[in-house]
């Protein structure tokens, strides 16, 4: 599914990211680069993993992944230069050492709002089989 679906239903309260098994979010900025890059030269994203209770989806495997995905859609976070493979330094004009998602091109954020996402759900697991 389309990662803008994604976050529309994050934006919803329909997607939670902080089951009590998930640790807090501990990705550095080199993490968050690397899948910003992978994002911008649409290499497929590994599969995330949710527990569905009705319209609710609880991610039990992917947190850290959402939530940088969802920082740099929202603009909290900024694709850089110096971590840019060179078939992406173009995004860069003369000077500038860092770009927001609202300063990508136009079919570049399309592109990548519709990007498709895989989510293995699953349903009336025990607490074991949760963990």
């Amino acid at each position: 599914m389309p990662l803008e679906y994604i976050k529309y239903k994050a934006n919803k309260g329909e997607l939670n990211t902080d089951m009590d098994m998930q640790r807090h979010y501990v990705w550095t900025g080199s993490q968050e680069q690397e899948l910003i890059d992978s994002v911008l030269l649409n290499v497929r994203i590994p599969e995330f993993h949710a527990i569905v209770e009705e319209d609710k989806w609880n991610i039990c495997d992917g947190k850290q992944r959402f939530t940088c995905l969802f920082k740099f859609l929202d603009d909290k976070i900024p694709f850089e230069e110096r971590t840019a493979r060179e078939e992406l330094k173009f995004l860069f004009p003369k000077g500038k050492k860092q770009i927001y998602f609202s300063e990508l091109p136009r079919e570049l954020q399309a592109s990548i709002l519709n990007t498709t996402i895989t989510i293995a759900k699953y349903s009336k697991l025990t607490r074991q089989e949760e963990i």
